[in-house]
């Protein structure tokens, strides 16, 4: 078996058995939906070459900005198994591309995938709130909490997490959870793997660190590229 349908075989087992022991111990009831979207991402997340597409290929996406009088937040996760221990970056932008506040934490204890990018949006509505943020938008690289959000799915693993943020909605006038592809993804990202390699639970900031300064404004530039 090559290593690419290695790769494809190995996530479609993981899903299998995650499943499985959702349901063994937690009782929550099997998801078709949800676990086909879940190999799914692990296998874009493999850059897997030997999938089946629609024959088109996707160009490098870029990160927009939010329309003038919103907050953009995007979100991501770092999961660190062999510590047991994942890290959340959020960085939240204008429409100007301009940082307005960001945010690493860390959470022993939490190594599934899914459930960390989940406590990262949550992180995001909390970073909003506590910068007096009215109207933002959230942007995650998980197609499955999007689509969970949009649907109203709140009896899925993380439906507690969800509960929560909709709990905090009545803090803002515009507020909406949409997914981007990773490649736009990457200031979140880099702020995510910042938190694991840092000796603290949590990190606030109010200025840019020197460590997104340059991927902040490669987005900036990007916008203006054909």
């Amino acid at each position: 078996m090559s290593k690419d349908k290695a790769a494809i075989a190995i996530s479609v087992m993981w899903a299998i058995w995650s499943s499985r022991n959702k349901y063994t111990h937690e009782e929550i009831k099997f998801q078709p939906s949800r676990s086909m979207d879940l190999i799914q991402e692990l296998i874009q997340a493999l850059h897997v070459p030997g999938m089946p597409s629609s024959g088109v290929t996707l160009g490098k996406a870029k990160w927009h900005p939010p329309a003038a009088g919103t907050i953009k937040i995007n979100t991501d996760a770092a999961v660190d198994v062999s510590e047991r221990r994942s890290s959340l970056g959020v960085v939240a932008r204008d429409h100007l591309g301009t940082f307005v506040a960001g945010r690493c934490s860390k959470f022993p204890g939490v190594t599934d995938a899914y459930v960390a990018e989940l406590l990262a949006v949550r992180e995001a509505v909390l970073l909003a709130r506590d910068n007096g943020c009215p109207n933002i938008l959230i942007e995650t690289d998980c197609q499955v909490i999007r689509n969970e959000w949009k649907n109203g799915d709140i009896s899925s693993v993380g439906g507690h997490v969800l509960r929560e943020i909709k709990s905090f909605l009545s803090n803002f006038q515009g507020f909406d959870i949409v997914y981007t592809r990773r490649d736009a993804n990457v200031v979140a990202h880099r702020c995510a793997n910042e938190g694991l390699s840092s000796s603290l639970n949590v990190i606030s900031f109010n200025v840019i660190p020197d460590f997104l300064v340059a991927l902040v404004q490669s987005d900036v530039d990007r916008r203006y590229d054909e």
